[in-house]
């Protein structure tokens, strides 16, 4: 059987640098495997098991969480969902329609784009908060928005915004027409302790905190959840007939919580290692790319030279990296998103394919 890492495209082997995320956490392969899960879902079992907003015990868990990292915050102001698309789906279907504007930076999470897409919105595209600008709110004066999604922590160019900046778009969002939502998904893989949310320099209601446990935990997992004002989390429950993660996930998702500083203490340690490879990798193999090292996360944000590399076309040469259009609502030319937290014969074997690549489109050029 081939390698979990390697994936089969036109009958050819391809070295998977696409996928952004993690394989399962040790102890999370424990925690699910344990007895005492049984013992957990006994008592769930004694319940009616209709919890709209999330099992309270977790909601519990993720204020607690949040209060810990700076912004406080109440049981009544979490929900929790499934993945980026149910979470979008949820406020979209509050505030906007079909064909409404929504905002994003470009690039932005895949997730994300992909579910925008599909509720079939009008994307508009910003550069990332992350570079310290006023385009966002320039555009929020301009023009009817009705979602904003931004990720001031670890988007894919895995750049953190400072406290003054997130002070500054904090109060610049703040009370405006649109849902703003502060995606902080990524936050536990940044290298160093990461400001708080958008949310602790206001109380704007209009301001919402998206999180997830899948980056650090592991890709599969669909726990997310979101932090809003109670009247808004009110109203979101009111439109579903219950959580969607399942309770298995949700109870586990409150020990995994427990154990979160372990956790991202060894992940962070890993790819801080897997980092110094793959920066030493590319260095030797495509001295002519550039990239700004990451504060954290999972891929490294890379320009090539010149603005005719096409990453859709590498799965020919053998190695797949994330499509432009996956991350860019305009699909831009240029950098392109490399996951570099891969084994090391994996990420070996890419990078050597990928230089290959590079040479042969040089020659094609000549």
């Amino acid at each position: 059987m081939p390698s979990p890492h390697i994936c089969l495209a036109d009958s050819k082997d391809v070295i998977d640098l696409a996928t952004l995320g993690l394989p399962a956490h040790p102890l999370l392969r424990r925690l699910a495997t344990q007895k005492r899960r049984q013992d957990a879902f006994a008592t769930a079992f004694d319940t009616p098991g209709a919890h709209p907003a999330g099992l309270p015990e977790l909601r519990d868990a993720v204020a607690d969480h949040l209060t810990r990292q700076g912004l406080h915050t109440t049981a009544g102001q979490i929900m929790i969902t499934a993945g980026a698309g149910h979470t979008l789906a949820l406020l979209a279907g509050r505030v906007a329609h079909p064909r409404d504007r929504v905002v994003v930076e470009d690039p932005t999470s895949p997730q994300v784009l992909g579910a925008l897409r599909a509720l079939q919105m009008t994307v508009s595209a910003v550069r990332p908060v992350t570079d310290g600008h006023d385009q966002l709110t320039r555009l929020l004066e301009r023009r009817r928005v009705r979602l904003v999604h931004v990720m001031p922590t670890l988007g894919p160019r895995g750049l953190v915004l400072d406290h003054e900046f997130r002070n500054r778009l904090a109060w610049a969002i703040a009370d405006r027409d649109a849902f703003v939502i502060d995606d902080i998904s990524n936050a536990p893989l940044a290298f160093a302790t990461p400001p708080p949310p958008l949310a602790a320099y206001t109380d704007a209601s209009n301001v919402i905190t998206m999180g997830s446990l899948a980056p650090l935990h592991w890709g599969e997992l669909t726990v997310t959840w979101i932090r809003a004002a109670p009247m808004v989390i009110t109203s979101l429950s009111a439109t579903t007939t219950g959580a969607a993660a399942s309770t298995f996930e949700q109870l586990l998702a409150c020990e995994l919580l427990a154990h979160e500083d372990q956790i991202r203490t060894e992940r962070v340690t890993w790819l801080r290692d897997r980092l110094t490879h793959a920066s030493t990798l590319l260095s030797t193999h495509l001295p002519q790319f550039t990239w700004r090292p990451p504060e954290g996360g999972v891929s490294l944000w890379i320009r090539p030279p010149g603005t005719g590399f096409d990453t859709d076309a590498l799965v020919g040469h053998g190695v797949a990296l994330v499509p432009r259009s996956a991350v860019s609502p305009q699909s831009l030319p240029g950098r392109f998103a490399l996951a570099y937290a891969r084994p090391p014969d994996v990420l070996d074997e890419g990078v050597r394919r990928l230089a290959a690549a590079w040479r042969q489109i040089n020659e094609q050029r000549l």
